[in-house]
């Protein structure tokens, strides 16, 4: 016998527990708030550090220590797609929530390489005059 899906005392079939999206997406919010707030941390101690070269840094190094101060707003950026995520998951709607998070992640983590390529490059550039 087949089933009316129209029937209203027929029950709902619920969508698999997806926990671990949640869990997941946490976690990679979390690793990307860590980032800006290490970019946040090490600024100033690079800024230091360069202010005694006495030489014109790189276009790149000083875009970056510009631009660190802002790291707290990508931060709160960061945190956008994983609310997305939580709020579709509770409505129950269709989306690509946690594509949004790891994109947001992998983001962070870009930001995270150039960030380390900007700060090391006069100490490269240093090193490379010394030898």
């Amino acid at each position: 016998m087949r089933s009316n899906p129209k029937d209203p005392t027929e029950t709902a079939r619920q969508p698999a527990d997806n926990g671990w999206i949640v869990w997941v997406s946490a976690s990679l919010m979390v690793l990307s708030l860590g980032i800006y707030a290490c970019v946040m941390l090490a600024t100033p101690g690079f800024a230091r550090l360069y202010a005694g070269f006495g030489t014109e840094l790189p276009a790149i190094t000083g875009f970056a220590l510009s631009a660190a101060p802002f790291a707290i707003a990508l931060s709160l950026v960061s945190i956008v797609p994983f609310v997305n995520l939580l709020r579709a998951r509770r409505t129950g709607a269709a989306g690509n929530g946690f594509a949004w998070v790891v994109a947001s992640a992998v983001l962070a983590v870009a930001i995270l390489g150039a960030w380390a390529y900007a700060m090391y490059l006069p100490i490269l550039e240093l090193g490379a005059a010394v030898s």
